[in-house]
């Protein structure tokens, strides 16, 4: 009686294909490209010095405190870069009192003031270890 019941019913369908078609982008969407490179380039740095992996640097950071602003100033060594354009960001490792910190940074970013190349760094590959004889 139960499965008679069951098999009877009308289930509503869940998930059709229809509810999964993805929307086609309109043409004045696709047209928009053009004025995000445009904005991408008014906003990119032009001053910046040709920082790499390895060099030491000293950078400058805009702190927005209650109602007023200051520049803090942090050394440390590159030891990441990533992206390219105006969303390359490159990861600065530093020691603070014993503890490693690594701050992520966008090259571009409005908070990122000033970047100083202490001294270039030579890197180098890691050895390879020899294979154990067993």
């Amino acid at each position: 009686m139960l499965a008679q019941r069951f098999f009877t019913q009308q289930r509503p369908v869940v998930a059709s294909r229809q509810s999964r078609v993805q929307p086609r982008i309109e043409a004045s969407v696709r047209g928009l490209a053009p004025l995000v490179d445009e904005l991408k380039a008014k906003q990119a740095k032009k001053d910046l010095p040709d920082v790499q992996i390895g060099d030491s640097v000293r950078i400058g950071l805009l702190v927005q405190e209650a109602k007023s602003s200051r520049v803090q100033r942090v050394d440390g060594t590159v030891i990441a870069m990533a992206g390219s354009g105006s969303t390359k960001t490159f990861v600065v490792r530093r020691i603070f009192q014993g503890v490693g910190v690594e701050l992520s940074i966008m090259l571009h970013s409005p908070v990122l003031s000033s970047v100083e190349i202490v001294r270039r760094g030579k890197v180098r590959s890691a050895a390879c270890a020899p294979a154990s004889a067993e």
